[in-house]
């Protein structure tokens, strides 16, 4: 495994233990934000009350600290070449966040994958026998 390879682990490694805490403050806001959603309907004054009262601006905060420690570390992560399953799993991990709809809506899988740059490090270790 070549030094840069290793340094990218070690970003991947870094990044999932964000991915992982960024999951689980997900996992809390969400059930929030559908409860505030259905309680004020369409009325956003309402809305806005509702997302006060249950914590969903809380829950929004730890995950906005979260997305701004793990960015850096997947910037990192997607200009580093991958030359082994270890360097493709931590770009797989930053791809996997990229997709996730409560960070990047709409946003269609060939797009994230292609600039992440997903499938050449794939193709590569394919074509090379890695795996």
């Amino acid at each position: 495994m070549s030094t840069a390879d290793a340094a990218l682990i070690a970003l991947g490694e870094r990044f999932e233990r964000r991915l992982l805490e960024y999951m689980d403050a997900w996992l809390a806001w969400a059930p929030l934000m559908r409860a505030a959603r259905a309680e004020a309907e369409s009325d956003l004054a309402r809305f806005t009350v509702a997302i006060q009262r249950s914590a969903c601006e809380a829950a929004q905060a730890r995950m906005s600290e979260l997305e701004n420690a793990m960015q850096p570390l997947a910037e990192e992560i997607i200009a580093a070449a991958a030359t082994s399953l270890g360097g493709l799993r931590a770009k797989a991990l930053v791809a996997l966040w990229a997709l996730c709809e409560v960070h990047e809506p709409g946003l269609p899988a060939e797009i994230a994958a292609t600039s992440l740059g997903i499938f050449g490090p794939v193709n590569e270790l394919v074509d090379r026998g890695v795996g």
